[in-house]
């Protein structure tokens, strides 16, 4: 029987002390260069070995690219099925994760997923206050 691993990345000090201090809503305010986007990968990725669908969410495609190119590295060893068309990761654990932009409003919308990350909130933050923000259920 074959082992397969997975070598996340170690967590420096702060980063340690975010998922530390975590509660169900968290929201990270760091500057360049903290390592906000590894972090994030990280704790997609952990729940999605764990067997749980999972989600990313970024302003924009091109965004959003840094951490697919990022999770596909990280989990190479482990994945099942990759689909760059849908970008969706689907693991031999039967985790996924769901890679969405909020270009659309409506991305993501009627999914269950048991951990999301929206990389660059702020950035979507500012597109809510300008009217664009999703509409539907509370």
């Amino acid at each position: 029987m074959t082992t397969l691993t997975v070598d996340m990345p170690i967590l420096h000090s702060g980063q340690a002390k975010a998922v530390a201090g975590a509660a169900r809503f968290n929201v990270l305010e760091c500057g360049r260069r903290f390592g906000k986007t590894l972090l994030g990968v990280n704790l997609c990725a952990e729940t999605a070995i764990e067997g749980y669908p999972t989600a990313w969410f970024a302003p924009t495609v091109k965004i959003m690219d840094q951490a697919w190119r990022e999770m596909k590295v990280l989990l190479v060893n482990v994945m099942a099925k990759v689909s760059e068309v849908h970008h969706r990761i689907e693991l031999v654990t039967g985790g996924s994760i769901d890679f969405w932009s909020l270009d659309n409003p409506d991305s993501g919308r009627g999914r269950f997923y048991k951990r999301i990350i929206i990389d660059e909130a702020s950035l979507v933050v500012t597109s809510w206050k300008r009217g664009s923000r999703p509409s539907g259920r509370r």
